[in-house]
Order: structure tokens, then sequence, then C-alpha cells
């Protein structure tokens, strides 16, 4: 009895390692410049990141649903994903991070450091 339930035990335990690992794999970090060019792009409005792993269809897509807020292009040979803000305000760069989840960009890279993308929001872009 001991060891059937050990056993069961052990097979949930490995179902859920599995699961955990297989939805953690498609993550992806953005990369952007220092804090200084940080502070730039939000003054006017434009924001490159460097985002490996996205196709110009996926992000396209995905842009489609905030026009009021930016526009956004995609080079997949340099892996460039530039953002052009329509009004470059706190809520509008808010929306940058929804569009990040859409694309399921967890976290944002600058100089060497990496945040999620909530604490990079709070700490650059608000």
């Amino acid at each position: 009895m001991k060891l059937k339930i050990l056993l069961n035990l052990s097979l949930l335990l490995i179902t859920v390692l599995s699961l955990n690992t297989s939805f953690s794999q498609g993550a992806k970090t953005a990369k952007i410049g220092d804090n200084n060019s940080i502070q730039k792009s939000k003054e006017i409005g434009e924001f490159t990141f460097e985002v490996a792993g996205l196709t110009t269809d996926q992000v396209i897509k995905s842009a489609s649903y905030y026009p009021l807020y930016f526009t956004v292009s995609y080079a997949e040979k340099n892996e460039k994903l530039s953002i052009k803000m329509v009004q470059s305000d706190a809520f509008s760069r808010r929306v940058i991070m929804r569009f990040f989840s859409a694309l399921d960009i967890q976290n944002i890279e600058s100089e060497g450091k990496t945040y999620l993308c909530d604490d990079f929001y709070l700490k650059f872009l608000q």
C-alpha cells in the first residue's frame, strides 16, 4: 500500500515538473540599451529591443490589437523589434508590457541585468 502511494506521488511529481519545463521553454527575453538610451527612447516614444525567436507574422498579429498606442516592426534577420508610440505616456508604455506578454516575452535585459517585464516598467517606463 505504501509503495503504491509512493509510486503515485512520484508519477505526480514527474508530471508536474515536466509541465513546468514545457511551459517555461517558450519564454523570451528582450534586450534594450543602457539607462540613458531607455530614457531617451521614453522621451521620444521610440523603443528598439532585440528579441530572438519571433516571427514577423507573430509580431504583426499581436501588434494589431494596439494601433491606438503604437506601431511595431520586426526584422527577423537582425531580431530587432521597433516600437513607435502614438503618444508616449505611462499608460501607453504599460500597454507595451501587455504586447510583450502576448509574445511570451517575460524578461527585459539592460546593462547585463535582467528584469521581469513589470519590474522593468516600474523602474524605467512609468
